[in-house]
């Protein structure tokens, strides 16, 4: 395979949902962002969080990480990372992404966007990418509790474990 063939195809252009050109602009800049391909690949395929034993520190107290190999749940709901997949591999294979659905899901993460008024690009950035990271951290924390045995409520001492692992995974 050369470089050209990995490379997405030229867009021809979004439909306009109405006064959504800010929406537009800013997704046809996220088409051509490659590390966000490689990242959406990552987050839904990725099944296990390797943890290597360290100490991190969680509310001025050390905490023991042991080494742990924590299973993620499939198929567990990601509708707005999912909703960006779509997008982008619709993109990927030369057809004109829909983008309404991609705007419909952001629009339930951050209810500012419902309806079709102008908004800020980089503020519809801020709530994509915060809302795909919450999805994300989302899966983690679940599979974190999963892991440690946590149920209904957590005792304090499995929320400090809790923190200390995903303390661990944003030192990555």
């Amino acid at each position: 395979m050369t470089i050209d063939e990995e490379r997405p195809k030229p867009a021809k252009g979004l439909s306009n949902l109405g006064n959504t050109c800010f929406y537009n602009s800013t997704m046809q800049c996220l088409m051509h962002t490659h590390s966000l391909y490689d990242w959406q690949t990552k987050v839904t395929e990725e099944r296990q969080l390797i943890i290597k034993k360290g100490t991190v520190v969680v509310n001025e107290k050390k905490v023991e990480v042991p080494d742990a190999v924590i299973t993620l749940k499939e198929n567990t709901s990601l509708p707005l990372v999912s909703a960006l997949q779509h997008f982008l591999a619709e993109f990927r294979v030369g057809r004109n992404p829909n983008p309404s659905p991609l705007f419909q899901q952001i629009a339930v993460k951050a209810p500012r966007f419902r309806g079709w008024a102008q908004q800020d690009a980089h503020e519809l950035l801020r709530y994509l990418l915060d809302g795909i990271r919450t999805e994300e951290l989302k899966r983690y924390r679940d599979a974190i509790f999963s892991y440690l045995g946590v149920e209904d409520k957590p005792t304090p001492e499995q929320i400090i474990m809790c923190k200390g692992i995903f303390s661990y995974l944003m030192d990555l």
